[in-house]
């Protein structure tokens, strides 16, 4: 009986042993790192590289943009302006928007 004692006792011991080797190993393994957050529905790092542009600099100038009411298109005159303020604000060509967003707008480029 005692040796049975004694034999549980080694084999808890070696266990708690063992957890307590894993244990800082564990700790320092790094979370993955969080998924780039969602931006409506475009790309924003490949539009901001496609433009010579850093990311931070589009969110910026985006910003500055006056979007259509919630559930409607924005009227010809929204979208003159916002083209105006994106393009000045980022240092590009209205043309040179223009290809760019529609290379990435989800329902394609627009005619």
């Amino acid at each position: 009986m005692r040796t049975a004692c004694a034999e549980a006792l080694r084999l808890a011991a070696a266990a708690l042993i063992a957890l307590a080797a894993a244990a800082p190993v564990a700790a320092q393994q790094k979370p993955p790192p969080p998924p780039p957050p969602v931006e409506g529905d475009r790309p924003v790092e490949a539009i901001a590289r496609d433009l010579g542009v850093t990311p931070e600099q589009f969110r910026e100038a985006f910003k500055k943009v006056t979007p259509a009411p919630k559930g409607q298109r924005p009227t010809p005159e929204q979208r003159a302006r916002n083209r105006k303020v994106l393009s000045e604000a980022l240092g590009v060509s209205p043309e040179k928007l223009d290809e760019v967003m529609d290379k990435y707008r989800p329902e394609g480029p627009r005619h």
